[in-house]
Order: C-alpha cells, then structure tokens, then sequence
C-alpha cells in the first residue's frame, strides 16, 4: 500500500493530468479501500484515501482517479523494477522521505511480514541444531526431518526452548539417564523409576512402569497415534 501512497504523491507535480490509472496486484487492498470498518494496515488506507481526495481537490474536481486490479502487474511496463523496489522496501533499506515523514521510520510493523520473518528464523535454526546433532539419522528415523513443512508448521508456535527439547527427544541426547550415563554424567544408566532397564526415550514414553497411569490417559487423548514416537514427537 505504500506504492499507492506515494503514486499518489507523485501526481503533485503533474498539473496538466486529468486521467490517472493506479494497477494494483493485491484484491485485499482494493477492497479494504471500500470498507467502511476498521481493520489492518487501516493506518496505510486512511493516508491512501487522504492523498486521493488531496489530488482530485487540487485539480478542482476535473481528476478522473481509478484503481485496478491485474495479476502481478502482468503486462505492465516495469514490472521487474517495481519487485526490486517492493523487494527493498520489505527490507527497510531504502525508505521515501516523505514515508518517513508522514507514515513513520521504521513502518509501522505488519504481523504477517513478523510470522514470515520468524518462521525464516526459525528454520534456519532449526536445520543449524539439527546438522550439529550426532544422531541426526535417529531424527531422519523418528520422522522429525526438517525438510518437511509440517515439522516447521507443528513447531512454529513452540518456544525456542521447547522446540530445542523436541529435538533432543528426537536425538535421544535429553536429560535421561541413558544419554548421561554415555556422556559421562551418570553412574548408571538404568531407569530411576522402574529400575528395569536404560532410561532411553523410547522406554520413557513406553515402557517405564512408573508412567502407566499417564500413558494410559495420553492414548485416550490421541487414541492410536500414542503408540509411535514420531507421532508423539510430531
């Protein structure tokens, strides 16, 4: 919506135009600017309906100002510089004066662009803890391949912290008595609920007897898919 902004401003120093047609890619900002209620970015669409009425005023009501949707300024010359432009407005890296003046430098945050840069962050992190893992093929087994979008999708609303302890379940190097017993940490490596056999992953979900009544109640909850790692994990 800021390049409607500023098409807009630019119609400042032209006194002779009387026609003005605006393309827009976006069917969401059209029809935001015909609503009557309040909603997101309505900060972007009040300045748009601003700039229009300043417009058609300055040339005493002769401006004829249409905006129209077509599919990703198909057809429409300087497409490619308009993606580079959009692209580094994104980025704050190259921000109109009079943007800044007027809308707000930094622009004001969209919580899409916010959930899109997290998740960007997110995988990346993800992936960096997962190639740093020694078992990363236990993952690979278990099914928590980071390749896969709903690994990201099923993790996006997790804490770091908690996502970081999926991955360890996914790994097996958690705080259980197997893991620190093999990295030097425990004496020993059996169960300290059970005492019947190493305290893996796989017999801490299972098999642990100190948890039967848990176990029983989370396949309750889940029915079936309780039985697999992957689907607990996931």
């Amino acid at each position: 919506m800021v390049a409607q902004v500023l098409g807009l401003r630019l119609l400042q120093g032209e006194a002779e135009v009387r026609s003005v047609l605006i393309a827009v890619d976006s069917r969401s900002t059209l029809e935001a600017l015909e609503r009557t209620t309040t909603g997101t970015g309505e900060y972007l669409l009040e300045t748009i309906r601003r700039e229009c009425a300043a417009a058609i005023r300055r040339t005493h009501h002769r401006l004829e100002l249409e905006f129209r949707w077509v599919a990703g300024h198909e057809g429409v010359e300087g497409n490619e510089r308009v993606d580079e432009e959009a692209k580094a407005a994104a980025k704050g890296e190259h921000v109109h004066k009079w943007v800044t003046r007027h809308i707000g430098n930094p622009l004001p945050i969209s919580k899409s662009a916010v959930r899109t840069g997290n998740r960007t962050k997110m995988e990346g992190w993800l992936r960096k803890a997962y190639e740093g893992s020694k078992r990363s093929d236990r993952m690979v087994a278990v099914g928590l391949t980071l390749g896969r979008a709903v690994f990201v999708d099923n993790t996006n609303h997790l804490t770091r912290r908690q996502t970081s302890f999926l991955i360890q379940m996914g790994t097996g190097h958690v705080g259980l008595k197997a893991y620190l017993f093999w990295v030097g940490k425990a004496g020993t490596a059996r169960c300290g609920g059970c005492r019947e056999e190493a305290e893996t992953v796989t017999h801490f979900f299972f098999r642990c007897r100190k948890f039967v009544e848990a176990r029983r109640i989370m396949r309750q909850e889940v029915g079936r898919r309780g039985e697999e790692l992957r689907a607990i994990l996931m």
